[in-house]
Parts: C-alpha cells; structure tokens; sequence
C-alpha cells in the first residue's frame, strides 16, 4: 500500500515534460514450488527476475515548480517585467504625441485646401501605422527573448537531473505534472531545486 500519496493536477500550459524514455515490463510470477521439491539454486532465482529489478530506481520532478520557483526562474520574469515596464512607458508617450497630433490636423483643416489637408492626414496616418508595427514587432521580440531565456533554464535543469539521476541510480525520471497519482517519497523536486539555484541564479533576457 502506498504511504504519502497525493493527487496531481495536469496543468494546460506545463512545461515540456522531462523524461528519459524507458518501458516498465511486467514478467510473470515463477510457479510456486512444491513443499517437497529442492530449494531453488542462485541462477534459478535470478531468471525469475523481472526486467524492473534490472531498470533501477524511478523518480518524479515537478518541471513547472523549478521554473517558476527557481532563482534563474524568477530573474527571467523580473528581467522581462522591468523591460516591459520601460517600454510601456515610451508607448504611453508616443500615444500622447499621436492624439496631440491628431488634434492639431483637425483644428488646421479648416485652414488648409481640401489637398493641403489630405496630404498632412496621410502623413498622419503613416505614423499611425509605424507605430502599431512598432509594437507588433516589440511584442514579438519580448515573446523570442522570453521563449530563448525559458529554453536555457530547461537545459540547465535536464542536465542537473541528468547528474543527480546517475548518482542516485535512477533510470527513469518522469514529470510530475503528467502523473494523476505519484508516491510522494518519489519526488526529487527539492533537491533538484537546491542544486539548480546553486549552479546558476540569473539567465540574461535580451530583447533585440
């Protein structure tokens, strides 16, 4: 019977799932002896081995509490808060300069001929469109800086597991995230937490 059992939540935005593949057989149970017969000899009791006794030990980590838990984890998201912080900022500033600009050609139209006016609403229009591509593409560069930050600190972690997998003899590591139920005396999350924020505290975020 297991003891500290808990359930698991799946999470819709997880994570990739770290996972060193590996398939769990089951072998079917020696037929039992007769009372009479001789005891079993040592090569007899190892073919009755199954395959698992073979695989090592197997462990759970919880992949989207390292990340959003870990100290290079964390980095990323101040990182990328202060940036998009700056830069609302300079959006807010050139909102203000389009509208004073949108109220300025509308007082001048009554001054200007019919061509003056469209000339000047097409320029106006131009800056219009500038700036909304400027913030699609800023957008897009937070995403990129975000994503590429995101990928690295998933390296670091894999690796780590990787090492601390082969120490401890674990042979198969699984996501905690993609288990309903899980042993928690399973779970390595902690020390995989420790010797991550250990290893590395920041990952660059660079917005081009």
């Amino acid at each position: 019977m297991m003891k500290n059992v808990f359930s698991i939540s799946p999470l819709a935005h997880a994570s990739k799932a770290i996972a060193f593949a590996a398939l769990l057989m089951l072998a079917v149970a020696p037929v039992a002896a007769h009372a009479e017969e001789k005891k079993p000899t040592a090569a007899a009791v190892a073919a009755t081995k199954t395959p698992l006794d073979h695989l090592g030990r197997i462990a759970v980590v919880d992949t989207q509490f390292l990340v959003s838990n870990s100290t290079a984890g964390k980095s990323i998201r101040s990182q990328l808060e202060k940036q998009r912080a700056t830069y609302k900022t300079q959006i807010e500033k050139q909102e203000a300069e389009l509208r004073a600009g949108e109220k300025k050609l509308i007082e001048q139209q009554k001054t200007m001929t019919k061509e003056q006016f469209m000339a000047e609403r097409k320029k106006f229009q131009e800056k219009v469109i500038a700036a909304q591509k400027s913030v699609q593409q800023r957008r897009i560069a937070f995403d990129k800086a975000y994503n590429t930050a995101m990928s690295k600190l998933r390296e670091h972690i894999v690796k780590i597991v990787a090492d601390h997998a082969g120490k401890e003899g674990i042979s198969l590591v699984l996501a905690r995230q993609d288990l309903v139920l899980v042993d928690a005396r399973m779970d390595m999350t902690q020390d995989i937490l420790k010797a991550l924020n250990a290893k590395v505290s920041s990952i660059p975020v660079s917005i081009n």
